[in-house]
């Protein structure tokens, strides 16, 4: 049976999405010990709980030494264990040989970061241009995602893997969903667009009086400011109306989205999106911005706002509607099983290729 290591050094961080994705593919790959041999390595001395954990003590306080581990050490010590396949899920892949290496390009985002974050943009520059030279396999979370991937890097779409994130197999708990309770999910930063949906949320309120909007999740640094300026300017039969919760752990997250009717997701770029997701399993409708990644997350589940012309796809006054209502949590449903039909689909072909690849020990 094939070695397959696997870098979990970001379980350290908290990042939500990335490390649910870890945690997926942790769990991919224990379940599948009947054709490979799972070795996970951390950096980190918290216990995880997981069987073949080799740990290499090495914490990172800045990306410098960040590099140093996506550049020397990990790929050392994929060489030491003999692993066959090296999968590395943090845009990074080292330059050793002797092992199939397989980045996991979450997405490219960054690119287009402001330029206040402009070393943390070369940062990840330097780590994409690397991986993709050197990678002989990517994995990534989305069709749309492989698509920039092929189209900006020239990279063979036989050779880019997509795989959604693994999200939880949760059902709503909630029997009474309030449909004027609004929810924004994720950090309030510029790409997730939040002016934008307190601007959809505006059109909203004049509608129905009794809408409320509720943001869980912390306010960038950098975004503050603009933020900020923003509210102050807001009419106060508008700011009244919205609550911002801060950070809160995922079980009281998933709580909210059971009581919601609406999740405002009108985010510009996102490699997949797993809000969305789990808006489904929560039967709440998800209403998401014109993006090719929203319209393959949430298909037909979806309510779609065009946030470049500020232009609902839908009629504003059907989300009071019960009918309605009933029939956009159907489609949600319907989604949700596509979503699974798919992974499982996904999967399988990822299995299938690390299974008949040929070995590269040298």
């Amino acid at each position: 049976m094939k070695k397959i290591g696997i870098d979990i050094s970001q379980l350290n961080y908290e990042h939500y999405g990335i490390v649910n994705y870890i945690l997926g593919f942790i769990d991919m790959f224990t379940e599948h010990q009947d054709r490979f041999i799972p070795i996970f390595f951390k950096n980190f001395r918290r216990k995880t709980g997981y069987k073949f954990v080799k740990i290499f003590y090495f914490p990172f306080k800045n990306f410098k030494f960040r590099k140093f581990w996506d550049n020397w050490i990990i790929g050392n010590i994929a060489r030491f264990n003999k692993v066959d396949i090296l999968i590395t899920p943090y845009f990074a892949t080292p330059p050793q040989k002797g092992f199939l290496k397989i980045p996991i390009i979450y997405d490219i985002g960054f690119l287009n970061v402001d330029k206040k974050e402009e070393y943390s943009k070369n940062y990840y520059t330097y780590s994409l241009n690397n991986s993709i030279k050197r990678a002989d396999k990517i994995i990534t979370l989305s069709d749309a995602v492989k698509s920039e991937l092929t189209e900006r890097f020239h990279f063979s779409p036989d050779n880019i893997y997509s795989v959604y994130p693994q999200i939880i197999d949760f059902q709503t708990t909630s029997t009474d969903k309030d449909f004027t309770l609004f929810l924004y999910v994720g950090t309030i930063e510029d790409r997730k667009n939040p002016i934008q949906a307190i601007e959809i949320f505006k059109k909203i309120l004049k509608i129905n009086t009794n809408a409320k909007f509720i943001f869980i999740g912390q306010i960038r640094d950098e975004y503050k400011k603009i933020f900020n300026k923003y509210l102050d300017e807001l009419e106060n039969s508008v700011r009244d109306r919205i609550e911002f919760l801060g950070t809160k752990k995922h079980d009281e997250t998933l709580k909210m989205l059971n009581r919601a009717g609406y999740l405002l997701f009108p985010s510009k770029y996102e490699g997949f999106g797993i809000p969305v997701i789990e808006a489904f399993y929560s039967k709440t409708i998800p209403i998401l911005n014109t993006t090719p990644i929203a319209k393959e997350v949430g298909g037909e589940g979806g309510l779609y706002f065009d946030c470049n012309k500020m232009e609902p796809e839908f009629d504003l006054e059907l989300l009071f509607d019960r009918s309605f209502q009933v029939k956009m949590i159907q489609k949600g449903q319907e989604q949700l099983t596509k979503y699974k039909i798919k992974l499982e689909k996904q999967k399988e072909d990822l299995f299938d290729m690390l299974s008949s690849t040929g070995s590269k020990r040298s």
